[in-house]
């Protein structure tokens, strides 16, 4: 299908901005103006690009973005220059992620894989299989040795980034919409449709503490 980046009007956009607030008593914020805008190449005719999850680099030179259409792009973020378009997954791509030093990527969606990819080359390393529905958040621990990732088969499953292998699975009541690490890596913190916040030992999979609204 042809594809069109010039129609702003059809299309859906990423707005990067930065603005000075002033957090004085009684000033107001100050409006957010976008520095830079970045359209989405649309490959339907029919239908926009939706962006769908976004990704930034710990240096803030390259963005990546999860699209509706299968995709994973990847951008400058100095000049909005498209660097590359990561083909591979077969559904919908919910989320992307960058390791902490910025060599790799991770995508996932509801293909119910999370693919892990060199961000420099494009080139796809590894399928983790082992969702049994479809991926809704991931999450890179600091020193990028182990991928935490969660989603609608109400489990969050623990990988080994260097082995490629799963090192964990923790049971969890509802979707999974959400995972990060402690800073040390040892503890994963989850969130999700059963309204609470869980903190895991890594290490065990033991539930050490859960708290919320009900």
């Amino acid at each position: 299908m042809l594809q069109r980046s010039h129609c702003v009007a059809i299309g859906f956009a990423l707005i990067f901005g930065c603005a000075a607030i002033n957090t004085s008593i009684g000033a107001s914020p100050a409006a957010i103006h976008p520095t830079r805008v970045i359209h989405c190449e649309d490959v339907d005719d029919h239908r926009p690009t939706v962006v769908t999850g976004v990704a930034l680099t710990h240096d803030a030179k390259t963005i990546a973005a999860a699209t509706d259409d299968n995709r994973v792009l990847v951008w400058d973020a100095a000049t909005g220059t498209l660097l590359r378009t990561l083909l591979g997954h077969s559904g919908e791509v919910n989320v992307v992620a960058f390791s902490p030093d910025g060599k790799l990527i991770a995508s996932a969606g509801e293909d119910s894989r999370i693919l892990l990819w060199d961000a420099t080359l494009g080139q796809r390393l590894h399928a983790f299989e082992g969702h049994q529905a479809p991926v809704r958040t991931i999450a890179f621990s600091r020193d990028g040795q182990t991928l935490a990732s969660g989603g609608e088969d109400s489990r969050i499953l623990i990988w080994n980034v260097p082995a490629r292998a799963l090192t964990g699975a923790f049971p969890v009541t509802g979707f999974v919409n959400s995972v990060a690490f402690n800073a040390n890596g040892n503890q994963l913190f989850s969130a999700g449709e059963d309204n609470q916040i869980t903190r895991w030992s890594v290490a065990s999979g033991k539930r050490e503490l859960s708290a919320g609204p009900n």
